[in-house]
């Protein structure tokens, strides 16, 4: 069978599902995973099967490409500025849900979450696996490049 003739029929029956449905119906999506998603917290439960549905709710400032090479992501680009310190500027125009503009603030509380989730009472001894690099950070330092951005 020809590709013309397949187009040539599937087209009718193409437009006939798309005037019949003209409004998106909200309906249950189910995922086939290999493992029990525990929770989709990005600071809190860091597992392969939590991961791969975080990233469909979540963004990160930085990406990797399929060789794993660093590419933008919510920052066009990013600098060391020294050993300690690292400057992100932002991607324009990203808005979250709900309307709101992202913004540096958006990022700080990020950073300032990952120490908070120490205290997260479903594991009070474990917390986020991440605490101990964020937590050092003084919010002055973050705050002052926040400032910045202004």
């Amino acid at each position: 069978m020809s590709l013309r003739r397949v187009l040539a029929c599937a087209l009718p029956l193409l437009l006939a599902t798309l005037v019949a449905h003209p409004r998106a119906v909200a309906a249950d999506l189910a995922i086939g995973i290999g493992a029990d998603v525990t929770a989709i917290d990005p600071h809190y439960h860091n597992l392969t099967p939590n991961t791969n549905v975080a990233a469909h709710i979540f963004d990160f400032l930085v990406l990797r490409d399929e060789r794993q090479k660093a590419i933008p992501g919510l920052a066009e680009s990013w600098k060391t500025v020294d050993p300690v310190t690292w400057e992100f500027k932002l991607r324009r125009g990203v808005r979250f849900h709900d309307g709101s503009e992202f913004t540096a603030a958006d990022v700080l509380a990020s950073i300032e979450r990952v120490a908070a989730a120490a205290r997260i009472r479903c594991a009070p001894r474990r917390g986020s696996p991440g605490r101990r690099r964020a937590g050092h950070r003084k919010r002055s330092d973050l705050g002052r490049r926040h400032a910045q951005e202004r």
